[in-house]
């Protein structure tokens, strides 16, 4: 289980650096934004807008709609409120605190849009259940989120590391992210529920991204808040982790840096084509 708590002090506490760290998000606002099906969305929103990159990216998209951006973190939605006031929206974006999973804005959507946020979801089919039962007619819901193989280099530092050291059990490098085709089936299995026709589809890529040394990446991590925001997430020595930063810097720099890589997720259920 995610520590919503947790991960809503770190998000405030690095809201305003974390757009300085947060390279591979930004690609993935820019794909999302290009897999957009549904034809002028009038009333859009956004889960998880964090410093309102995506927010940002949408309401020059769409100068017409009206846009619900969410964020669990007060920080971030301070950081998103001052970068989207330079933009004259008419009003037109309204800004909540508030966890999708706890206290979801029901209404009915043309668009539901989130970079990035699903990964930190303790309930994963209720809430996209809960997600799809507000799309509009012709709705489209569209999301990126992390799979399974996202920092991989790590979760095999840790494995090497825990062996070196003889322990019983291997340390736990980072949550558990979920495969597309789970995703694919939760989705399917809500469109059932729910009783809807729409197109699912779903694509992923690896995005590599190179730090100068082992202790930059776990940097940037923390700045971006992607630790492992696990209740029950395992506790690791000094000792450990030294022998993990030297193993991973033993394997898996390159001739651009030390290497870490994201798997990104992107998922989309379309009503408006049928």
């Amino acid at each position: 289980m995610i520590d919503k708590k947790k991960l809503e002090r770190r998000f405030s506490r690095n809201a305003k650096t974390y757009d300085d760290y947060a390279v591979v998000q930004k690609q993935m606002s820019r794909k999302l934004i290009s897999n957009i099906v549904v034809k002028n969305p009038k009333k859009i929103l956004e889960i998880g807008c964090g410093t309102g990159f995506l927010t940002e990216l949408i309401a020059k998209e769409y100068p017409d709609a009206q846009i619900l951006a969410l964020d669990l973190a007060p920080g971030m939605i301070d950081v998103a409120r001052d970068r989207l006031s330079s933009i004259n929206t008419n009003g037109r974006i309204n800004f909540k605190c508030a966890d999708a999973e706890s206290a979801f804005p029901e209404d009915s959507y043309d668009l539901i849009i989130s970079n990035a946020t699903f990964q930190w979801f303790n309930h994963p089919d209720e809430t996209t259940t809960l997600i799809l039962n507000n799309l509009s007619e012709n709705g489209q819901c569209l999301f990126s989120t992390f799979g399974e193989r996202t920092f991989f280099e790590l979760g095999e530092a840790f494995k090497m590391a825990s062996s070196e050291l003889n322990l019983e059990e291997d340390a736990q490098a980072s949550q558990n992210f979920h495969k597309g085709d789970e995703w694919t089936s939760r989705l399917k299995q809500a469109k059932s529920q729910l009783q809807i026709e729409a197109a699912i589809s779903v694509s992923d890529e690896l995005l590599p991204e190179y730090f100068e040394d082992c202790m930059a990446f776990f940097q940037s991590v923390k700045k971006i808040g992607a630790n492992n925001a696990s209740a029950s997430r395992s506790r690791t020595t000094p000792k450990f982790m030294q022998t993990v930063t030297e193993i991973y810097e033993r394997e898996f720099r390159t001739d651009e840096g030390v290497c870490a890589t994201y798997h990104a997720l992107y998922l989309s259920l379309d009503k408006s084509g049928l």
